[in-house]
């Protein structure tokens, strides 16, 4: 098998739906809401790639299980704060990710716009 040199890639979760408690407003304290993220992580794929190990990547299925169950959790105020967490979060489990991006879409926030959503981006 050829080595494959220096491999850099995206891993992408896009228009995860996620029911949980986010807002502000005293009805968002109490109903869940249906809200989907979108995730982009940029990380060194060289060693997964080579060896195709799955420890040297990131396992997607387990990555949208974890952020599904912690967005649940938390309860969140702010889709600001959940999307600035979620992509914490991500660095802290994955030290081979380099740079998180956490897309958090809110579709009834603003009921007459199409989509209302909030876009963070980390990196180490």
């Amino acid at each position: 098998m050829k080595y494959i040199p220096s491999v850099r890639a995206t891993v992408a979760l896009d228009r995860l739906p996620v029911t949980c408690i986010v807002g502000i407003l005293p009805n968002e304290r109490e109903e869940l809401q249906e809200i989907f993220l979108d995730v982009r992580l940029e990380l060194d794929a060289t060693r997964a790639v080579n060896e195709e190990e799955i420890e040297a990547t990131v396992d997607y299925a387990a990555l949208a299980d974890d952020l599904e169950a912690y967005v649940k959790v938390e309860k969140f105020l702010l889709i600001e704060t959940m999307a600035a967490r979620c992509a914490s979060r991500i660095l802290d489990l994955h030290p081979q990710v380099e740079a998180a991006e956490i897309t958090v879409n809110k579709p009834q926030a603003v009921p007459r716009a199409a989509m209302t959503w909030v876009k963070v981006s980390l990196t180490r």
